[in-house]
């Protein structure tokens, strides 16, 4: 079958499955769960996104310039296809094979020489691995090449980056910083499930602050990805354990607001001051929001004030934000 065909095919058991058809049978059957909860265009996506043949990514990109998909995931169909090249190339035949041919056994030769495995020490060297650390890595990432600053949530440059952490990842033995600066590379795309699919895969494989990562993004219910509090704290204070920066102050907020289980203002306040204590600006946030409104401690404005301005002195636009609002006439 060639690829064109296959492609349609996709297409139109991804409508089947979306959708539903009456069939030559009568009414079709109710669909599952997990099925009636995605549209036509994630099923064939979801069927298509790890194929290494551009005409897949073309067939797609096909189906929303004629109006049948909305056209969610064509960035990232665009950067498939400029990563693979425009075009697929034709296939080969295969050689017709004859009665004789099945009977007679192959002639004798020498094994080939299987080509060599890479190592781990091979991939931290790739080029591929390089272009991802210069395009997504997290300036406070442990794992990042010490010669590099880190590019900020708000420089990233999605194309290159998820172009270049998508070759890396697919290497053997790809650290596990690859596997989070093309979660953050996701994210700042807006492909949330994405995102948390590359997020999960680096925790899986130790990286720490993966961990952090995705406690923050089962918080809410965000496109692609559900909302899970109780498994958002647990993860948190795993993050906590792991002495992942943030994570204090993130767990302090988590109780402050309740996520998980009910608002526990003492513990918020404890760990707010932990944060502190560790270095972690946003610490100073969330005691200064509790100070302010007086949730679980005595009402001061000045004394929130005080603490927005020594997180904003720390570098912390959050900080400064609150500052310049509520500051202003004190």
């Amino acid at each position: 079958m060639s690829m064109k065909l296959l492609a349609g095919s996709l297409i139109a058991a991804a409508l089947t499955l979306a959708w539903g058809s009456p069939g030559l049978a009568g009414p079709a059957r109710p669909l599952l769960l997990a099925q009636a909860s995605q549209s036509a265009e994630d099923i064939f996506w979801q069927s298509v996104q790890n194929s290494t043949d551009p005409a897949m990514f073309q067939a797609y990109l096909d189906q929303v310039a004629n109006g049948t998909f909305k056209g969610v995931y064509k960035p990232l169909a665009e950067i498939k296809l400029r990563a693979l090249g425009k075009t697929a190339a034709p296939a080969t035949p295969a050689p017709e094979t004859t009665a004789q041919d099945r009977t007679t056994p192959p002639p004798a030769t020498e094994p080939a020489t299987p080509p060599p495995t890479q190592t781990a020490q091979d991939a931290a060297s790739s080029p591929d691995i390089e272009a991802c650390d210069r395009a997504a890595a997290h300036a406070m990432d442990d794992q990042k090449p010490a010669n590099l600053p880190g590019v900020t949530f708000d420089k990233l440059d999605t194309s290159a980056a998820i172009t270049a952490c998508l070759r890396a990842t697919k290497l053997a033995d790809a650290p596990s910083r690859e596997f989070f600066q093309l979660g953050r590379s996701y994210d700042k795309a807006g492909n949330y499930k994405e995102a948390m699919v590359a997020y999960k895969a680096a925790m899986e494989k130790g990286h720490k602050r993966a961990i952090y990562n995705v406690a923050t993004g089962l918080m809410k219910t965000q496109r692609g990805v559900k909302k899970d509090p109780a498994a958002a704290l647990a993860l948190m204070e795993r993050a906590v354990d792991e002495k992942v920066m943030f994570a204090l102050s993130g767990l302090g907020d988590y109780y402050r607001l309740g996520v998980g289980g009910r608002r526990n203002y003492p513990k918020a306040i404890d760990y707010y001051n932990q944060a502190i204590a560790a270095g972690d600006s946003q610490g100073y946030v969330g005691l200064a929001i509790m100070t302010y409104d007086g949730t679980g401690i005595p009402r001061n404005r000045n004394k929130a004030c005080d603490l927005w301005q020594k997180g904003s002195s720390l570098g912390d636009s959050n900080a400064a934000d609150y500052s310049k609002r509520y500051c202003r006439y004190r």
